[in-house]
């Protein structure tokens, strides 16, 4: 008996520290909301931590050039729901894509990659492209992986559907008929100096000499583009040679389009003066008002009808995937944005339009 009376009290704390563990008490998840094990989500049972979120929140905004430092306190919550429910679709097509057994397209990702690396040139500079966006080439390399698995689920579950009608882009080039048309269209190159609007007569006289021997350089045989570099004060085209993006009319000072669209390719205008200051172009091509047939642009209407027919669809399967999710959520939704009173600026009815390119 007395054997017996002593087990009884180690029995009795075995017994309290199961319940203990059992109901988590010895191991309590964090009540702070900021702490980095903060449990902010859960998914099927699959737990988002507050660090997790952070990670994201960061690498979303450095993909749009921004960080966190920059975004006012006052609406980091919307910030974060918004964040989060990205990371929680996230999760839930992840694991839709594992249990589909959708593999990925390994040359797709080998190909998007390659490209990538083309664009920014060397090895090097594709890092660092990639580092400024919040990703290594692992990490890159995993989200093209997941992104074609799901191009290929997409198109096991909805393939009769995302097959395009042949009359489809027939339709469409027939039904916008403005979106063909073409306006007369000329590229041009100019060099600019700049005179003040206060400028004195004889200010005006020497900014004239400057202009008049740019022009005679070019006449005699100097390359457009070398005296443009060294003599223009246009910023936006000095560095292109004086080259300019090709305009409709309407576009540029009457003085400019004059001549603009007077002259042939190839020929140079005389000096001319406008509110900015005096300027000579030479006109380098010119088209001709026309409406694009549909053969030319009948590719370019499937690839946009296919592409909404992906994006409409993807959402449908996206919103039924996660309608079968658990999902619990244990940070608290922000209040809806309050509509301003006073309209954004450039909203405003009646604010002029922004003044013409030079």
């Amino acid at each position: 008996m007395g054997g017996g009376k002593r087990n009884v009290r180690p029995m009795k704390r075995f017994l309290v520290l199961q319940m203990l563990l059992s109901c988590g008490a010895l191991a309590a998840a964090p009540a702070d909301p900021n702490d980095p094990t903060f449990v902010v989500a859960t998914v099927d049972g699959v737990s988002i931590t507050r660090a997790e979120l952070n990670a994201r929140i960061e690498r979303e905004l450095a993909l749009r050039g921004g960080k966190l430092a920059d975004i006012p306190v006052e609406r980091r919550p919307a910030l974060e729901w918004q964040v989060l429910d990205v990371l929680i679709t996230e999760k839930i097509m992840r694991g839709a894509v594992a249990a589909a057994n959708v593999k990925p397209d390994e040359a797709k990702v080998e190909e998007l990659i390659g490209r990538m690396k083309q664009r920014a040139g060397t090895d090097a500079a594709f890092m660092a492209m990639i580092a400024r966006q919040g990703m290594t080439e692992a990490t890159l390399r995993d989200e093209l992986r997941f992104n074609t698995s799901l191009e290929q689920m997409l198109q096991q579950k909805y393939s009769a559907q995302l097959s395009l009608d042949p009359s489809a882009a027939l339709a469409y080039y027939n039904e916008h008929p403005d979106f063909w048309k073409r306006e007369e269209t000329v590229k041009a190159r100019h060099i600019l100096v700049l005179v003040k609007k206060d400028a004195t007569e004889a200010e005006k006289a020497e900014k004239k000499k400057v202009i008049d021997g740019a022009r005679a350089r070019v006449q005699g045989g100097e390359g457009f583009a070398a005296v443009a570099q060294a003599v223009s004060e246009d910023p936006g085209s000095k560095e292109r040679g004086g080259e300019l993006p090709p305009f409709t009319r309407g576009k540029m000072v009457p003085e400019f389009e004059k001549f603009a669209f007077s002259l042939q390719p190839g020929q140079i205008s005389p000096v001319f003066e406008t509110q900015y200051g005096y300027h000579f172009l030479e006109v380098l091509g010119s088209e001709q008002p026309r409406t694009i047939v549909f053969d030319e642009v009948k590719q370019r209407i499937e690839q946009v009808l296919q592409g909404r027919k992906r994006q409409e669809l993807g959402g449908q399967m996206v919103r039924e995937i996660r309608e079968m999710a658990k999902v619990e959520i244990f940070i608290p939704k922000p209040p809806e944005p309050v509509t301003p009173a006073v309209p954004a600026p450039g909203t405003v009815p009646g604010v002029p339009a922004a003044p013409k390119a030079r």
